[in-house]
């Protein structure tokens, strides 16, 4: 680290005489990266305004310095990225001026002021030019005004009034400035940057947390509001529960835990003491859901990073939703969301959410880019969405005393779960018989009717039932919307945990009485991903060809008509309660129909704009799948084999990742084979199929004028009303009724570690990736055609905490019939 100029005192001889001279300094600066816990390790790299690049390296701490910067031009500007368990966190500063010794920190705040600065949507690395646009008074401007915003909880923290978020020197250490990062939640858009109060417990009665916050609109003079939620806390007990954590992984992984029985193990005792004695998360006890970690070699010696602070909820007893960041001896990341509790005395314990069931939900961004160039107007996906996905693990017993318990449970196997007989359908027939398993789900959230159509969730609630493609049903696939009718049934209804109550019922107008809302309890929809917000793409460039191809522009969105789709663009006020922690309801019925709990759960986390995921994807903030990978397993011209096979057992992939992306942690490939009639689309409420016989949709009946817009979308399509997943011809099966045999669905991938940039035979993969092989040997009733669709794409969390979906995919056509 550089010093302080100083002037030097040169003596020279006899005579009394002397003459001074000035030694210059270097120009440099030190700092702090750090978001209530350090940035640890993070690479540094300083851009300037004359297309110089610095690079260093934070220490643990986060703190880091550039100790000679001689020849930088000013404004520069400084990039954080540092691995944060499974995330990718990068932050960014802006400076106006070079000097030496100079104090910058690089956290969510200076990544504030970056994002009102920036030319660009978000704040990516920028080039000479631009930062040679950026004028100091413009740097200065955005600076006061997010120290206005945060004003108040700097006063209540006791911090001085001149502190400064940029040149304010602190330690990430959980007191001063850093309890100030704990407290604040810094989201950035395009339009500006909203800053709120993450220790601002919100009611049980609250859709959202939205009121805590506050917009600083880009390009805008108008001052923004201070923060009104203004209660603080400490974290202090944080640094004693890191230590508890540090000294339980430095005993051998063969003690930490050890097993008597299937429901019955012990802890070292150094592993004694880091949760609630009744800790349940998800229905699951602490030894159960930190078995593998407990367990795994590669977590001797692991390294604990200060918890990182997601949400206050609730004040007495004063819980906080936290993540904990940790690194095993490998160097690999691992982030574990956890609940945790004060205790008398001050010290903090993991608790859990006190849930009995594996359910939660999540905010989710894709990007779908589909090549497909077919002759049909609905079958290209290519859209850029946001929603929220819904897991949900069904494979529960329900005794009739109202016991919920998780029959997976195992401490005898190495990750605390049941490696065989775990599916659904053998823990049905073993289980006692006074209890029953989860037939359904309904969950609700915020939403809004606007006529006969909707934004956000639907009011009257989701249905979800087991996927009849997951061998394990495992989870719960999205399969229709609540009617008015099962609504008015479920709410006459009250939850009784032992099944006392009798189930809801209702008889439809014309129809027959209807008692059980879960029917066989099966869905063939695979999806658990509900879309709020979506937009179709456009024609854009063909990754095969590198040109930018019209016929690969995405369909209409109102093709999406299922009930995994929001009607309406939600409106700003929805928008603002979806996007910050809003409130979830989800409602338990059993395979009897009757509804046995009700409970409410608050997602943690923002949900951005569908407009989101583009501009990550435009601003190369994700990984990328090199072409060669995507020609190998999507172009069906190329006619190479892994297309025209099925593909199973191993696959070859290679991604890059840009610096400061977001690193994929997942490679995943999915395939389906899908079939329907082709005809002329909806074309009046007469429409006409192949042979010439009419056919009426329902459509018309239930939404006229979403009937009315796509009846006048020019071209040919799948009849998207009459469509389904093919199957595999069973022997003895006829074309005609392909009854009882296998959807043609599959998903499957490979988890890596975000430094990875590619994956080949060593690394299994579990599922089928169709190909026309198994396209041409599809079951398809006579008059019907399919198409094999495939994707290949990968995911990764943002910083926010959002799943981010990139899809790539492209389909092949089995025609027998086109008008």
């Amino acid at each position: 680290m550089a010093s302080m100029a100083l002037p030097l005192l040169i003596s020279c001889g006899g005579g009394g005489t002397s003459s001074v001279s000035t030694l210059t300094v270097a120009p440099s600066l030190r700092g702090l990266a750090a978001v209530g816990a350090p940035m640890s390790d993070a690479s540094m790299t300083l851009k300037d305004a004359a297309g110089h690049t610095f690079t260093t390296k934070a220490n643990a701490d986060g703190t880091y310095s550039f100790t000679d910067l001689t020849g930088a031009v000013a404004p520069f500007q400084i990039q954080a990225t540092a691995t944060m368990g499974e995330a990718d966190v990068t932050h960014y500063a802006i400076v106006a001026t070079n000097t030496a010794n100079a104090v910058v920190n690089v956290t969510p705040l200076t990544t504030a002021i970056t994002a009102l600065v920036s030319p660009t949507d978000i704040p990516v690395p920028l080039s000479a030019s631009q930062l040679a646009a950026i004028k100091a008074a413009d740097i200065s401007n955005a600076g006061n005004k997010v120290s206005t915003v945060i004003a108040p909880l700097v006063a209540n923290l006791s911090l001085p009034n001149s502190f400064d978020p940029v040149a304010t020197s602190f330690s990430a250490n959980g007191k001063g400035a850093d309890l100030l990062l704990d407290h604040l939640d810094v989201v950035v858009r395009p339009e500006g940057v909203t800053i709120a109060n993450k220790m601002a417990v919100a009611s049980s009665t609250d859709q959202s947390t939205v009121a805590s916050g506050s917009q600083i609109v880009k390009n805008s003079n108008v001052a923004p509001a201070a923060l009104t939620q203004t209660s603080v806390t400490n974290t202090d007990g944080f640094d004693e529960l890191v230590a508890k954590f540090t000294s339980c992984f430095t005993v051998a992984a063969a003690d930490r835990l050890v097993a008597a029985s299937a429901s019955d193990a012990s802890l070292h005792l150094k592993c004694q003491g880091l949760a609630k004695s009744n800790y349940l998360h998800n229905g699951t006890p602490f030894m159960n859901r930190w078995a593998s970690g407990l367990r795994s070699n590669t977590l001797d010696g692991a390294v604990f990073a200060r918890p990182v602070v997601r949400l206050r909820l609730s004040e007495s007893p004063e819980r906080i939703a936290v993540n904990f960041n940790f690194k095993d001896n490998l160097g690999a990341g691992y982030t574990r969301p956890e609940i945790i509790e004060r205790q008398l005395g001050g010290a903090w314990l993991l608790v859990g959410n006190q849930r009995a069931f594996n359910g939660y939900v999540e905010s989710a961004l894709s990007y779908y880019n589909d090549l497909s160039n077919l002759a049909f107007n609905n079958v290209n996906f290519s859209r850029v969405d946001a929603g929220f996905r819904i897991s949900f693990d069904p494979r529960v017993y329900i005794g009739n005393d109202g016991n919920v318990t998780y029959p997976v449970l195992d401490l005898t196997q190495f990750g605390g779960f049941k490696n065989s007989e775990n599916d659904w359908g053998s823990l049905n027939l073993a289980k006692p018989p006074t209890t029953r398993m989860i037939g359904c789900i309904v969950v609700r959230g915020p939403g809004e009717m606007v006529g006969a159509k909707w934004a956000g969730f639907h009011p009257n609630g989701i249905l979800l039932k087991r996927p009849t493609g997951s061998p394990l049903q495992d989870y719960m696939g999205i399969d229709q919307i609540v009617t008015n009718g099962w609504r008015n049934a479920i709410d006459a209804t009250t939850p009784q945990a032992t099944g006392s109550a009798a189930a809801p019922s209702y008889t439809p107008t014309g129809g027959s009485l209807q008692s059980n809302i879960c029917g066989n309890s099966k869905t063939d929809s695979s999806s658990n991903t509900y879309v709020t917000d979506i937009q179709a793409l456009g024609a854009r460039v063909n990754v095969f060809t590198g040109v930018v191809d019209s016929g690969i522009a995405g369909r209409d969105v109102a093709w999406n008509t299922g009930a995994r789709y929001a009607r309406q663009t939600p409106s700003v006020t929805l928008a603002a309660t979806l996007d910050a922690n809003p409130m979830v309801k989800v409602e338990v019925f059993d395979t009897d129909g009757k509804l046995r709990f009700a409970f409410e759960t608050r997602y943690l986390g923002q949900l951005p704009p569908a407009s989101m995921a583009k501009t990550y994807v435009d601003n190369n903030m994700v990984s990328v799948i090199n072409t060669d990978s995507l020609k190998r397993y999507l172009d069906f011209g190329a006619g190479a084999i892994t297309t025209q096979q099925t593909v199973t057992g191993a696959v070859n992939v290679d991604w890059s990742t840009p610096a400061g992306a977001f690193g994929a942690d997942r490679i995943g490939l999915y395939s389906e084979i899908y079939r329907a009639e082709i005809g002329l689309g909806i074309r009046g409420p007469l429409s006409t199929r192949i042979g010439n016989n009419t056919l009426t949709s329902g459509l018309w009946a239930s939404d006229r004028s979403l009937a009315e817009a796509l009846d006048v979308i020019p071209g040919t399509n799948f009849y998207w009303w009459n469509g389904a997943y093919a199957k595999l011809e069973a022997s003895g099966d006829t074309p005609s009724s392909c009854a009882g045999s296998t959807s043609l669905v599959s998903t499957s991938g490979v988890n890596v570690g975000r430094s990875m940039t590619s994956i080949g035979s060593a690394n299994a993969y579990g599922g089928y990736l169709f190909g026309i092989d198994r396209l041409r040997a599809a079951c398809i009733p006579s008059g019907t055609d399919a198409y094999v669709h495939r994707e290949v794409f990968t995911t990764t969390y943002t910083d926010t905490n959002t799943r981010l979906y990139v899809f790539t995919a492209n389909k092949a056509l089995r025609s027998q019939q086109l008008p």
